[in-house]
């Protein structure tokens, strides 16, 4: 059975969005109707109070203000390397 779930109108905000995980979320939201602002890593010195502040006036300027968020962000590692 395949549900649907209206989200026209809504603001998405999701961290790790272009991880595995995040990219099936990011793509489920779209496809339900919501606005999707993905998140995703690149730079560790870019992440500080300043940048955070400016991706949330950019998202807000952009969409709109965000009604969903999902914290999906993680950091990956490999202990026995």
């Amino acid at each position: 059975m395949h549900m649907k779930i209206d989200l026209s109108g809504q603001v998405a905000v999701v961290t790790g969005g272009s991880g595995d995980l995040g990219r099936v979320m990011c793509r489920t939201l779209a496809a339900c109707g919501a606005a999707v602002a993905v998140h995703y890593h690149s730079r560790a010195a870019q992440a500080d109070e300043a940048a955070v502040q400016h991706w949330a006036t950019a998202i807000r300027a952009e969409l709109g203000e965000p009604s969903i968020v999902i914290a999906n962000a993680v950091q990956q590692y490999q202990p026995w390397t």
